[in-house]
């Protein structure tokens, strides 16, 4: 056998190897095309799913967006009744203000009838003590005065007490001597 021939069934034999390993490898493919094919069928159903909830999701964020614009319009018309308290508060406001100069003017009023008020106190205390003062100075001479008369009408009565018993004395001694001679 010359070396053509080895070489020729060399190269048979690493021909028929390799249809093996080609085979082995297509067979190898189709399992695996088979695999991708079932999880492409799995992704396609998984994907067609997906989409179907991702149309719900958009409804229901268009359904959100509504229920948004809803309030966001109620949001406005209270915004504006915000606005329209607000502006009543600051009449409000001006109001009581006014009302507070009124009642600063009515409490400066009052302090000035306080002070007044004050001022006629002091007034009937200076008349007080006055009063007090005079009467004390007319007691003082009253006292004085009875004192004075009591002591004429004592000094009066002693003398008329004196001069009673002198001539009560003296009736004594005229009925004594009266009835010394009767006897």
């Amino acid at each position: 056998m010359s070396t053509y021939d080895h070489r020729l069934t060399a190269l048979e034999k690493d021909v028929a190897v390799m249809k093996q390993d080609i085979i082995y490898k297509l067979d190898d493919t189709n399992s695996a095309i088979t695999m991708i094919q079932g999880i492409i069928g799995v992704q396609g159903r998984d994907i067609k799913y997906l989409i179907n909830q991702a149309k719900g999701i958009d409804l229901r964020l268009e359904g959100l967006t509504q229920e948004v614009r809803t309030v966001q319009q109620q949001q406005s018309v209270q915004g504006q009744d915000i606005k329209d308290i607000k502006h009543r508060l600051d009449s409000m406001d001006q109001r009581f203000d006014g009302m507070d100069q009124r009642f600063d003017g009515i409490d400066q009023r009052f302090v000035s009838i306080d002070q007044r008020f004050d001022s006629i106190d002091e007034r009937f205390v200076s008349m007080e003590e006055n009063f007090d003062q005079r009467f004390v100075s007319m007691e003082e001479k009253f006292d004085q005065r009875f004192v004075s008369m009591e002591e004429k009408f004592d000094q009066r009565f002693v003398s008329l007490e004196e001069k009673f018993d002198q001539r009560f004395e003296q009736v004594l001694q005229v009925l004594g001597t009266l009835t010394t001679k009767a006897e």
